[in-house]
């Protein structure tokens, strides 16, 4: 019998843990799972799927105070699947799916975790109370999954279960994401790049984690030395964050050196245009799609030692401490000044570190074979028992 497997996350939009669960629910065997996907709000990776013969279930959040008619139709819907078991991605899905086990039959719980620091201080009394509620109910869930090594350290210090977290680093699709200098050029064209230009591009949510503002400066010194020097920064985010970091810009001076762009579904288009990619998030990372899609398509990489960034990246890029601006600035110079034979060199290494370490087929085979093992275990202690037991 194929094992119901249901994912429960916020929403489909174009986030990485949102691609990874993509990933795992087209990429897991059919003959062994059956794949369901519980959703708050739609987004665009919402027709991948159902492209994919996928079952989507949009539970639709009215409001940020539609609590109770939302908790109600989530029951009716996680019930009407029947998992066998339930897997959460980020802190807000993952405390629900606890919620949710007293209402289900005997159903494996497993969580996601997807960075290497929780970021709930950034969203206030309410962001701050729900990390915390998701440390005590760690120990209802059975199985806790990391994408990074920095993770399940940082995860372990605030109090969940050593003995439930493992680590499955994330996969990337090396078919998908591959040199494609044509496609690069294209873009490079439509967004009026020249050739001779030294590209360097930052793809992220506008959020505080990913410090544009150390990136601003770090670029500011490059550009002074270096009339080539060109910035592209792919993502949206947060308004108020975007006018604070784009006012940066123009005190800086460098406003007519960047480009500010939005995400869009083509990404493999996007790093094949840049010369090197830079990640200057500041804290929060845990497993970086975005670096490891960028090796993949041969594009070295300046990153900042967050998560588990360093050992992505290894020998194939350059790494400085983070919110360090003048140390950022120097590893993008060093790239800007190697020669055309250590850029190649580098550019191979970085596909290669990818397609041998960090592939789809083996996130897919790692996943495959901990939720399959988890069924076949004898199930936890789980909210209905412990509040029986204390009735």
């Amino acid at each position: 019998m194929r094992t119901r497997l249901t994912f429960l996350i916020r929403d489909l939009g174009y986030g990485g843990a949102q691609r990874q669960l993509v990933a795992l629910a087209t990429g897991l065997p059919s003959d062994e799972f059956a794949i369901s996907i519980l959703h708050y709000y739609t987004g665009p990776l919402e027709e991948e799927l159902r492209a994919a013969g996928i079952k989507t279930l949009c539970v639709g959040k009215k409001s940020r105070w539609d609590l109770i008619g939302f908790f109600i139709r989530l029951v009716r819907a996680a019930r009407a699947e029947n998992p066998h078991i339930l897997h959460s991605y980020l802190t807000e899905s993952n405390v629900m799916s606890v919620l949710l086990q007293p209402f289900l039959r005997s159903v494996h719980i497993v969580w996601g975790l997807r960075d290497s620091q929780s970021d709930s201080h950034l969203w206030g009394l309410l962001g701050r109370l729900s990390f915390r509620l998701s440390c005590l109910l760690s120990h209802f869930a059975d199985r806790i999954i990391a994408n990074s090594e920095a993770g399940r350290a940082y995860y372990i210090s605030q109090g969940f279960p050593a003995e439930k977290l493992s680590v499955i680093p994330n996969g990337i699709n090396v078919d998908l994401f591959a040199p494609d200098s044509s496609a690069g050029s294209r873009l490079r064209k439509e967004w009026q790049i020249a050739n001779d230009s030294f590209l360097f591009g930052h793809v992220g949510r506008l959020n505080a984690m990913k410090d544009h503002a150390t990136l601003l400066r770090a670029f500011a010194i490059v550009a002074r030395e270096h009339s080539s020097a060109h910035l592209v920064c792919v993502g949206g985010g947060d308004e108020n964050y975007a006018a604070e970091i784009k006012q940066l810009a123009a005190e800086l001076n460098i406003t007519e050196k960047i480009s500010w762009l939005q995400s869009r579904p083509n990404m493999t288009a996007v790093y094949n245009a840049f010369d090197a990619l830079v990640s200057s998030s500041s804290f929060g990372e845990g497993f970086s799609n975005v670096v490891a899609e960028a090796m993949a398509c041969g594009v070295p990489c300046v990153i900042t030692n967050v998560g588990d960034s360093v050992q992505i990246v290894a020998d194939t890029g350059l790494s400085v401490p983070p919110s360090q601006s003048a140390a950022l600035a120097a590893a993008m110079d060093r790239l800007m000044v190697a020669d055309a034979a250590t850029m190649a060199e580098l550019k191979s290494r970085a596909r290669s570190r990818i397609v041998e370490n960090f592939s789809m087929p083996q996130l897919i085979r790692r996943t495959r074979d901990s939720l399959l093992h988890l069924r076949s275990a004898e199930k936890s202690v789980s909210l209905r028992a412990c509040l029986n037991s204390n009735a």
